[in-house]
């Protein structure tokens, strides 16, 4: 909104280089007319550690298509009235990822300890479709507390992953993980650009949402080593931007 934007104005004219996390946000920092230097770079949080886990000493499927659901997209979805479309899209998932020879895992992205409800929190929003669909199928929910790098170690573990948090598939991503962006912001068409798989980004509101995601995973299912050894070649172009991006930084704050 308008007040947003003049804040954003406000504190970006101060400073000497404005890093942007992709081209779609450097163009909308370029709107702001601010005279300063704009850079587009990967998110620095491609570069979070993880560790290799045992999946039996967290109780994990076999083989796996790890699922990250948002209570963004589910509060867009209830406000348009599409509350039973949303869960119909879960119950269609489920049985599409079984028929693939999948089990499919829940993995919530945030929870909240205080004034959590369904619209703010992801964990409290997965306890709810797993609830919904646990009978239908092979779907399980990883319910112990997650740090970040133990949520990316979890993701790297899965086939594929299918994601409607952006850290989520930045750990996808990262890991070398074939995945699928739920998008309702542009931050997911940058974050997919930088790894060359920006056709594997769906917006939420597209009317054949679930007939997109399906042919989407189809494509990684038949093509998965194809996709991994993609995802590790570009990540080392990734790490080459975010070495340049971090030097650039050091250098504006070497005499602070």
């Amino acid at each position: 909104n308008r007040f947003i934007r003049l804040m954003a104005k406000f504190d970006l004219s101060r400073q000497e280089i404005i890093f942007c996390r992709g081209e779609n946000s450097k163009i909308e920092v370029d709107k702001l007319k601010l005279d300063k230097e704009a850079l587009s770079f990967p998110d620095i949080a491609c570069l979070l550690p993880y560790k290799e886990i045992n999946i039996s000493n967290l109780s994990l499927p076999e083989k796996f298509i790890s699922y990250s659901p948002s209570t963004v997209i589910y509060s867009k979805f209830v406000n348009n009235d599409k509350t039973e479309v949303f869960y119909d899209f879960q119950f269609k998932l489920l049985s599409f990822v079984n028929q693939l020879g999948y089990s499919l895992m829940l993995i919530p992205h945030v929870k909240r300890d205080k004034n959590a409800t369904i619209n703010n929190c992801d964990y409290l929003l997965c306890e709810k479709i797993y609830e919904k669909i646990k009978n239908s199928g092979q779907v399980s929910m990883y319910k112990g507390e997650l740090s970040a790098s133990l949520a990316k170690s979890i993701i790297s573990k899965s086939q594929i992953h299918i994601g409607a948090r952006y850290h989520t598939l930045v750990a996808s991503l990262s890991s070398s993980t074939p995945c699928v962006s739920l998008s309702w912001h542009h931050k997911y068409l940058d974050l997919f650009s930088f790894y060359k798989m920006k056709g594997f980004v769906i917006d939420y509101s597209n009317e054949n949402l679930f007939e997109s995601l399906k042919l989407k995973i189809t494509e990684i299912h038949n093509n998965v080593e194809q996709y991994v050894n993609s995802l590790k070649k570009n990540h080392e172009e990734v790490i080459k931007l975010l070495a340049e991006n971090i030097s650039l930084f050091e250098n504006l704050n070497k005499d602070l």
